[in-house]
């Protein structure tokens, strides 16, 4: 099995390729070509009363591709306070003939991040009106940074407008 690491990914990501991918994607669930079963959830520290993490597994396979992925993604908010990131994850892809393990993406919850950021540019672009050239984005984090980097490539937008609780993350 081949492994991808997250600097392998970044090296080869073309925002138009991945909004391209994911508007198939989207197209081809709508038609029933995808299929998903419903995900897997744990969380942690619940015990406490106090939610400090998660772990989200979800699958996947198109009746178009001799493949099926499974993806890990979780997400441990205090994990700014050790220097980690907050979310990460991985991606298997197998052979949907045999079960054999094919690649994993060591993606550190990357690929995940982007197709939300691509999903979001594609509902920006049928949201808004032809010619739009300014968007308003609700909330600072690190999505908030990849819905205005995606939406702009794909919709060449002139002003971007961020309300948010933390100022400090705003992007310009």
């Amino acid at each position: 099995m081949r492994i991808i690491t997250l600097s392998e990914i970044r090296s080869i990501i073309d925002e138009k390729s991945i909004i391209q991918a994911v508007r198939t994607s989207l197209v081809d669930h709508y038609k029933g070509v995808i299929k998903s079963p419903d995900p897997l959830q744990m969380t942690f520290g619940q015990d406490q009363n106090k939610l400090s993490g998660d772990c989200h597994v979800k699958s996947a396979y198109s009746l178009l591709h001799p493949y099926f992925c499974i993806k890990v993604a979780t997400g441990f908010y205090k994990n700014s306070e050790r220097g980690l990131p907050v979310n990460n994850g991985l991606l298997m892809l197998f052979c949907a003939q045999t079960g054999e393990p094919v690649v994993m993406f060591r993606d550190q919850g990357y690929l995940t991040s982007i197709r939300t950021a691509a999903a979001g540019a594609l509902a920006a672009g049928l949201a808004a009106g032809h010619g739009s050239k300014r968007l308003g984005i609700v909330g600072t984090g690190h999505q908030a940074e990849l819905q205005a980097r995606w939406i702009n490539a794909y919709m060449d937008i002139e002003h971007i407008q961020f309300l948010g609780a933390q100022r400090k993350n705003a992007y310009t």
